[in-house]
């Protein structure tokens, strides 16, 4: 039960960001934010992402080639 109220807290901070919510408005629900080994999907995502646009940046620069570059997304993304 724990872990659905601290991924609950987090999906409404995320959603409180996406929304621009003022500080005002904003729960604190840090109290119900446990450290369970729960992963911020948010920011997992966000990494992933980066490090796919710099595989991008090196193909399109011509330092990779595209198997390799195909071959370094992959691994990103397994």
């Amino acid at each position: 039960m724990d872990k659905v109220i601290s991924l609950g807290a987090k999906r409404h901070k995320k959603f409180e960001l996406e929304v621009r919510a003022k500080e005002r408005h904003k729960l604190n629900l840090d109290n119900y934010i446990s450290s369970l080994g729960i992963e911020n999907n948010f920011t997992s995502n966000k990494d992933i992402l980066s490090q796919i646009n710099k595989l991008n940046e090196l193909y399109n620069s011509g330092v990779l080639t595209k198997e390799e570059f195909e071959k370094a997304k992959k691994k990103i993304l397994n």
